[in-house]
């Protein structure tokens, strides 16, 4: 069987409140139980998180497999900056830490999947660091990826492992 990393952005947060680190929204809860339910169908080994709520509450039907990697948190960048990187220079992009340290600490997560057996791995974490990952993880300069194909609230795509390569085999699938 073929080792594949399925890498989910989470659902829907929960915009009314002023919590630094909110959940998700009422619909984001509803469309995660859908994603579970759907996602119930693959043989997920092992769940990687972000240790933001409104990841874990996504994966939250998962948790008796995930293990929360911090490497997957939110890349906190300045709104005005993000204006400014659409729709494709992530270069662009300011804040708590730079695109380098970014990839720094989303390497740790390739490491893993290409040393650890994982059969089905799923990866919940944001729409900017799955940029990052998946520009790592296909060995290309992620300032090539275009902010534009970032995933969607609850959408995910699969990449598998085959001839010593990750391959992306779907995207922003619901």
């Amino acid at each position: 069987m073929r080792r594949q990393v399925i890498v989910l952005r989470h659902e829907i947060p929960n915009r009314k409140t002023s919590d630094k680190d909110p959940g998700l929204s009422p619909k984001g809860i509803e469309n995660a139980r859908a994603l579970c339910q759907k996602l119930s169908n693959e043989y997920i080994s092992l769940v990687l998180c972000s240790p933001l709520k409104r990841a874990q509450q996504t994966a939250g039907c998962f948790e008796n497999r995930v293990i929360i990697k911090d490497e997957l948190r939110e890349w906190e960048v300045k709104q005005q900056s993000l204006k400014r990187a659409l729709p494709n220079n992530l270069k662009a992009l300011t804040g708590a830490e730079s695109l380098e340290q970014v990839k720094a600490r989303v390497s740790v997560i390739k490491r893993a999947l290409e040393t650890e057996y994982c059969q089905t791995c799923l990866l919940v974490t944001h729409a900017l660091v799955s940029l990052v990952l998946v520009g790592i993880l296909l060995e290309i300069d992620v300032v090539e990826i275009p902010i534009g194909l970032r995933l969607k609230y609850g959408h995910y795509g699969r990449l598998v492992y085959k001839q010593d390569k990750w391959h992306v085999v779907e995207w922003n699938i619901k």
